[in-house]
């Protein structure tokens, strides 16, 4: 992994590495005899080489093709309806009859005309003379690298054109059909049976296709720190392998893990190999598989192994966020929420002198995930209200040490990403939580029922697009609640460094008789060490004055209008104009001109000028007046 981030953004030359790695590794060596730390050194090393290849490939082919070029080539995925054209994911068989390119994807933008209607379909091959348009990267200074963006799906370009030749149908393989057929399948007969706006969440939530889910809910879900529930993650895994137990409960339980195992790669095919389903099923893959051989299976194991095959398949995942969202999460799960939660048991029993005992009749040991309420709600028996009570309180601590354990570790992500912090994440997620976990399940049921007798299925609809209004409902009114969601400036990547030596800290404790060690060293040298931190600090403070500041000039590509932000010599930030789009729905503000100011480390603006009072120069305005 280290390897892999070297070269994707420190640019050192490969022999100099090599050197500089087998030097390390012999002086390692000599000195400390552990063949593990060279071990990792080689590693490393092989990460490196790994992504540097693929980047100069990478850029090789864009070289080869940069002139108008035959493409052929078949379709394979149907991304999206735009107002002016088709969107398709294309895998290239040959470019100018030259093999040499087969199986790499590009994105197809297919122009709309008035007088032809859409009659390309999944598995078409077909033929077409265009150019291949290299993707850009970050116009902004940490904005949206589309050509990153793409990587992490394996595609080199988008094309364009409105003249395609068909060459032959249905030229897909035999699984690549099935899986079409059923994603067609989930959707069509869940868009029958649902409203618009539950279906398209809906289908988000069983398979992770949110194509359909409008811009306004995706925002709620975003603010209310929910997004999580819009992709598929370890709970979906887990109601995937409990369904396939209990329906093959009959057939012995060696054919059933086999089998599970075999649905689970077909499921990561049908969920497009997203790097959070990859990660859920190759974990729960490596536990069944265990349990098949008698050993034991081991969480770390599995994370690291999981990390290792996604990073193979394609190594720039390491970019992308959902991929370092559904590890970060997964690591705070796994390393504090059990000791979270049992930390709010012994407070709580403390509290009420043992009262209420969330630990009697011997339940000590904590579940790293949430207990389901409705299969407690279900052991109720003689002491039915203290039960029910108990049930839902216990929901409600491992809701939340699941969720804080998980945010803990997530929150320099959200803010170097999006400059956004949250302290209200517990209550969104303690609500929509068993809401969730409902949908999930009776969405599956719901959509095999309609298989075998729609009517049934619409019947069972009407509950299902009740949970989901609630869903909607939820995430609208977290996203209303105050402090859902803090803008902030963009932390510096040393200071995510600090906040995670902090935690690591925090939670070993034994690092911490270390650093106490350490410190007992400094009281008795305290004054020879405060007298060179004071010379240190004065020094930096004076020769830092004596540079002069810098009249800085940043012109802000906004789209539509024009956009300048000025910082002077004494730290006034002037901004002239903010762009602004004047057709659509497309937040220049909030989505462009926000985020670059925040990663410009710039939460006040001190004068603002409007050039004139055209909607391309003034609409971002009043939401940034409003915001900073």
């Amino acid at each position: 992994m280290i390897g892999i981030l070297i070269g994707l953004y420190l640019k050192i030359n490969i022999v100099f590495l090599c050197l500089l790695i087998i030097l390390f590794s012999v002086g390692i060596y000599l000195f400390s005899k552990k063949i593990i730390y060279i071990s990792f050194l080689i590693i490393t090393l092989t990460g490196f080489i790994y992504i540097r290849t693929l980047d100069v490939n990478y850029e090789n082919k864009y070289k080869e093709i940069n002139d108008e070029v035959k493409i052929k080539g078949i379709i394979i995925e149907e991304l999206q309806e735009k107002e002016y054209k088709y969107v398709y994911t294309l895998r290239v068989e040959t470019i100018n009859n030259d093999n040499k390119y087969n199986n790499t994807k590009l994105i197809l933008n297919f122009k709309k005309t008035n007088n032809k209607k859409n009659t390309i379909k999944v598995g078409d091959e077909i033929e077409i003379t265009t150019q291949v348009e290299k993707s850009d990267s970050a116009r902004n200074y940490r904005g949206f690298d589309y050509k990153a963006y793409l990587k992490t799906k394996k595609i080199y370009g988008t094309i364009e054109t409105d003249k395609i030749k068909i060459i032959e149908n249905n030229k897909l393989s035999f699984i690549e059909k099935l899986l079409n057929i059923v994603q067609k399948s989930i959707k069509n007969n869940l868009f029958k049976i649902l409203g618009d706006d539950e279906t398209a969440l809906c289908i988000g939530i069983l398979i992770g296709d949110r194509d359909n889910i409008s811009e306004e809910i995706e925002n709620n879900f975003k603010v209310s720190n929910l997004t999580h529930m819009l992709a598929i993650s370890g709970s979906h895994i887990t109601y995937i392998i409990s369904a396939l137990a209990l329906l093959l409960g009959k057939a012995s339980k060696r054919f059933t893990k086999i089998f599970t195992i075999g649905f689970l790669v077909f499921f990561m095919a049908l969920t497009g190999f997203t790097a959070s389903v990859i990660r859920a099923s190759i974990m729960g893959t490596l536990i069944l598989t265990a349990s098949l051989f008698y050993k034991k299976s081991d969480t770390i194991n599995n994370l690291g192994i999981s990390s290792l095959i996604i990073l193979i398949y394609n190594p720039y995942l390491i970019t992308d966020l959902g991929f370092l969202l559904s590890y970060a999460g997964t690591i705070g799960i796994i390393f504090l929420g059990t000791p979270l939660t049992q930390k709010l048991y012994n407070l709580i029993n403390k509290v009420t002198n043992e009262k209420i005992n969330l630990q009697e009749n011997g339940d000590v040991e904590i579940n790293e995930s949430c207990a389901s309420i409705s299969n407690e709600i279900l052991k109720i028996s003689k002491y039915r209200v203290k039960r029910l009570f108990y049930v839902i309180l216990k929901y409600v601590i491992n809701a939340f040490s699941i969720t804080s354990s998980a945010n803990i570790i997530i929150i320099p992500i959200m803010a170097y990403s999006f400059s956004t912090v949250s302290f209200t994440f517990w209550i969104s997620n303690i609500l929509a939580g068993p809401i969730m976990e409902i949908v999930t399940i009776f969405g599956f049921i719901v959509y095999f029922i309609s298989l075998v007798c729609f009517p049934i299925a619409q019947f069972l609809g009407i509950f299902l697009n009740f949970f989901l209004s609630i869903l909607l409902k939820i995430s609208e009114i977290s996203s209303l609640i105050p402090g859902s969601s803090i803008y902030i400036k963009t932390p510096y990547l040393i200071e995510c460094i600090i906040y995670y030596l902090i935690v690591f800290v925090i939670y070993n404790k034994r690092k911490i008789t270390i650093i106490l060690k350490y410190l007992s060293w400094l009281y008795t040298n305290k004054y020879k060490i405060i007298a060179i931190v004071i010379i240190i600090v004065i020094s930096i403070y004076f020769i830092s004055n004596l540079i002069p500041n810098s009249l800085r000039i940043y012109f802000v590509d906004v789209g539509q209008g024009d956009c300048t932000l000025i910082q002077t010599p004494e730290n006034k930030n002037i901004l002239i104009d903010g762009g602004g789009s004047e057709f659509g729905n497309f937040d220049v503000g909030e989505k462009t001109l926000l985020p670059y100011l925040l990663a410009r480390r710039i939460t006040t603006i001190d004068y603002m000028i409007i050039s004139h009072f055209d909607s391309d120069h003034i609409r971002t305005a009043y939401f940034i007046l409003w915001k900073i």
